[in-house]
């Protein structure tokens, strides 16, 4: 009697379900997701019938299921694909579909959920964090129209509960970290180690966490005013305080400094257009490279206690470093080349060059990487083909 009753209510929050799903009602679908067993799964699916917001339920549904029912004896990823297996469900085309959604929408959190269920994530995925702190809109402009320009580039809000999932974030294949508010303090030179850690913002900890996976995993790193200090911070050297370089908001493109690139430097190829670079690589001409940056900053690297690697690209007209970088992939911009990005200048516009090269070294990794990867797959799939083939031929 129990089983026919139980049978009957599932059968109830079914059809409760398939209504839902008409009238396109999220929160009731995600109730009723709850309510039914997972071994109606594929029912769910059926109902669900490829809506994507009504995929991200069946998210919901799984994530749900695995914390009430499995308790960590199985990871999730298996949880999910374990169900999906016996029940014969073909799921991953709309998932996929689903991940490209997610990732147009820049939602975060569903391309990690998509990325803990076995989702490949075949396009460029650039982390950013400190996004919400965009007040000038700038960097918002610049994510946008990279992605409405370049296929297959794609920009990624990183948050503090982000951190704790590694193996997702060493699969992303870029970081920037952009301006922020600090802590630092203004009466002395410090290092990492001389900062108050119990007075230090969350996002300050972030952009170290986001630098000790870029430093793991070697992943090219743009950090812009804050974030360059940041990058000085973690390899060790030291931050000073520097007078004059902040300017009113308001008066967003008077650039009082000027930034002198160092030729030869790391950050001085960044500067260079495409013919420039190709030349300086043929010919070993290297241009002069000079320009107007917007600064607001209050903090800088100091000269003789960079630390670890960090090498120096580029001064201010006062002696202040403006630009260093650690090997080739971790670059640190102390001046807001933002602000510079989408004017129309009728010099080379440089402060664009940088952008533009970082992505050029993020995608070259990302393309190597694949290369490497479905070569494994490959060279996987025919390696188990002759181990099949010569248990029969025996």
């Amino acid at each position: 009697m129990i089983t026919k009753m139980a049978k009957a209510e599932n059968q109830l929050s079914i059809n409760e379900l398939e209504l839902a799903v008409l009238h396109n009602k999220l929160d009731r679908v995600k109730d009723l997701i709850k309510m039914i067993p997972v071994t109606d799964s594929a029912i769910i699916y059926s109902a669900l019938n490829n809506n994507v917001k009504m995929l991200q339920m069946l998210l919901e549904f799984s994530t749900y299921n695995y914390n009430l029912h499995v308790e960590g004896s199985l990871s999730e990823e298996n949880y999910l694909w374990n169900i999906i297996t016996i029940l014969n469900i073909n799921i991953k085309p709309p998932l996929n579909s689903l991940m490209q959604y997610s990732l147009n929408t820049l939602d975060t959190d569903l391309v990690e959920k998509l990325f803990n269920v076995g989702i490949n994530i075949d396009d460029v995925l650039i982390g950013i964090s400190n996004i919400e702190a965009d007040t000038s809109g700038k960097i918002r402009y610049i994510i946008h129209h990279i992605m409405d320009h370049i296929d297959g580039v794609h920009f990624l809000t990183i948050r503090p509960e982000h951190i704790k999932n590694e193996k997702f974030l060493s699969n992303l294949d870029g970081f920037i970290n952009p301006g922020a508010l600090d802590s630092f303090p203004t009466d002395r030179p410090f290092t990492l180690k001389d900062l108050d850690h119990d007075t230090m913002f969350p996002l300050e900890y972030l952009y170290q966490d986001i630098l000790s996976i870029v430093t793991k995993y070697d992943i090219p790193y743009l950090g812009i005013c804050s974030g360059s200090q940041h990058l000085i911070l973690h390899h060790g050297g030291t931050l000073g305080k520097v007078e004059g370089y902040t300017v009113n908001r308001e008066s967003e493109y008077i650039a009082p400094h000027i930034a002198h690139f160092i030729p030869g430097t790391v950050s001085y190829f960044f500067t260079l257009s495409e013919e420039e670079r190709f030349n300086m690589l043929d010919q070993c001409i290297f241009p002069e490279v000079s320009f107007p940056i917007y600064t607001s900053h209050n903090f800088s690297a100091v000269e003789h206690n960079l630390g670890g690697e960090v090498k120096v690209g580029a001064h201010s007209e006062t002696g202040v470093i403006e630009a260093f970088s650690v090997g080739m992939n971790q670059i640190g911009i102390q001046f807001h080349l933002e602000y510079y990005y989408a004017r129309d200048i009728t010099a080379p516009n440089r402060q664009k060059f940088i952008i533009d090269n970082f992505l050029d070294i993020v995608k070259q990794r990302h393309d190597i990487l694949h290369m490497f990867k479905n070569f494994s797959t490959i060279e996987l799939t025919s390696r188990k083909k002759k181990q099949t083939y010569s248990y029969y031929s025996d």
